[in-house]
């Protein structure tokens, strides 16, 4: 794990564990450290100013995004941030998103929710 990138970049989505230095503007790649990929906290909702992206991040829990605490899925804001939900531990489920990247858009699909218990998923960040 030590050897994996903080982020990824497919089209005009960021993923990445905790999310971005969104002050950083243009320059979030260069201003975003290591906490602030692996650890920031809180979440931020809204649009990012100066910045035409989509940030997929994990690490909280949807019900503390959503002010729902039953909520335990994948979240948007409606303007640059997804969030997937980060307590599985609590909801007992994995929410899956797929992403279409294209020139223009990129199209966000909630494929499903799996329970952790009946599947375990590798993650392959490596690019073919």
């Amino acid at each position: 794990m030590y050897n994996l990138p903080y982020y990824r970049v497919e089209g005009h989505t960021r993923f990445c564990h905790a999310g971005i230095d969104e002050e950083a503007g243009e320059l979030w790649e260069w201003g975003s450290g290591e906490h602030i990929f692996t650890s920031k906290y809180p979440a931020e909702v809204g649009k990012i100013e100066g910045l035409d992206m989509i940030v997929v991040a994990g690490h909280v829990g949807t019900a503390e995004i959503s002010g729902d605490p039953g909520f335990h899925d994948i979240y948007y804001d409606g303007k640059s941030h997804i969030y997937i939900d980060g307590t599985v531990w609590k909801s007992g489920k994995i929410p899956v998103l797929m992403v279409e990247t294209g020139d223009d858009k990129d199209k966000f699909i909630q494929e499903k929710t799996i329970k952790i218990f009946e599947t375990i998923f590798i993650v392959n960040w490596a690019k073919n």
